[in-house]
């Protein structure tokens, strides 16, 4: 058995890099997307992925506003968020919807922002996207959300089907190179070598 050629390797880490973040049902946009995103990598899928450690970051002293937005691929009823901040918290945002992500509706407003898990309610509001628009930040330069809960009947499926097809995507495109290094770590030298 000969290694895995480095275009292979290059090739597969391609596909599992499409599948995390590639368009979302044939459509030409990834279904998370931010105005920017931290050099460290912090890229805008962790801030709906439901891994309580993973986060999304803006880029430092980008600016305000800075924004992360979800597509759900569909129209969902939304009557409740909660976001979970990292030390870096917005001071001041919204949350908004939209059906084309082109024009969005203000679903609900945060002045005193003060970080941790924030719960927004009382708004009864149906959007394809989910954005929250950060306008002023808290004590760093900077955005950080842990996590964007959508914890409603409809979103709530819509992030489960997306999770599970995810984990299915890495899955698929790692289970070629695993096999064969397990062959090739289980390998005996021969006369050859």
């Amino acid at each position: 058995i000969l290694p895995m050629p480095a275009y292979a390797v290059w090739w597969r880490a391609a596909v599992l890099a499409a599948a995390l973040s590639g368009p979302a049902r044939g459509d030409e946009r990834p279904p998370v997307t931010a105005s920017s995103v931290h050099p460290e990598g912090h890229p805008a899928a962790r801030a709906f992925d439901g891994d309580p450690a993973s986060r999304w970051a803006s880029r430092a002293g980008a600016g305000t506003p800075e924004w992360v937005q979800m597509d759900f691929g569909q129209p969902v009823p939304l009557t409740r968020v909660a976001l979970h901040w990292e030390a870096a918290y917005a001071a001041a945002y919204d949350v908004q919807v939209s059906d084309d992500a082109q024009t969005w509706r203000t679903a609900a407003t945060r002045e005193d922002g003060r970080g941790g898990r924030e719960e927004l309610g009382g708004f009864s509001v149906t959007g394809r996207y989910l954005r929250v628009f950060c306008r002023r930040t808290g004590p760093h330069p900077l955005f950080s959300l842990f996590e964007v809960e959508c914890p409603d009947p409809a979103p709530t499926a819509v992030l489960a089907r997306r999770r599970a097809a995810e984990a299915e995507a890495m899955r698929a495109a790692w289970q070629p190179i695993l096999a064969h290094e397990i062959v090739f770590a289980t390998r005996k030298p021969g006369q050859d070598g």
